[in-house]
């Protein structure tokens, strides 16, 4: 934990110390989604999503597979606090 920390805060020296948004994203291993993560995170941002400074979490692990894009642009819309998580109320 010690070593995240240290390279972390070497990113923030790298930057001048200016807050950086991190948004990690978790897909199951060999889960392909029927849109760019950049279009699944304009489609959350849409849906109310609007990370800014720290770091997020965005959860792909129980979006169902087979979906095509439109049915994937409901699911995410639907279910943005699933997806989001508790952060996305902080932000």
């Amino acid at each position: 934990m010690s070593n995240l920390k240290n390279r972390l805060a070497r990113l923030e020296e790298q930057t001048g110390g200016k807050e950086r948004t991190i948004v990690l994203r978790l897909v199951r291993a060999g889960q392909e989604l029927a849109l760019p993560p950049e279009s699944c995170d304009e489609i959350l941002a849409d849906a109310g999503f609007s990370p800014k400074g720290g770091i997020f979490v965005l959860d792909f692990l129980h979006v169902p597979d087979g979906l095509n894009a439109t049915q994937l642009e409901g699911y995410l819309r639907e279910h943005v606090d699933e997806i989001c998580g508790w952060r996305r109320h902080q932000a």
